[in-house]
């Protein structure tokens, strides 16, 4: 796959205040409940956006690692708005 002019931003967005998701949707500005989470770190599942136990961003001040976000077999990085 090759992607020319193309930027993909993957958004940190606010659930319940304090926790936080790298959180991704296929339609729309935002992705709401029908987004998918991408969890970090991967644990080798992907809950659903409503699942209480799904894993929240641990604080980053900077000298972490880059982190790479594997996505569900269902969804391609063209289909991410």
């Amino acid at each position: 796959m090759q992607l020319q002019n193309k930027v993909s931003v993957l958004c940190i967005f606010l659930h319940f205040i304090q926790d936080a998701f790298f959180w991704v949707g296929t339609s729309g500005p935002s992705p709401g409940p029908r987004g998918t989470i991408l969890p970090h770190p991967f644990a080798g599942e992907f809950p659903s956006s409503s699942d209480p136990t799904a894993p929240v961003l641990q604080r980053m001040d900077g000298t972490q690692e880059d982190i790479e976000l594997p996505l569900p077999p269902e969804l391609e990085l063209e289909d991410i708005r």
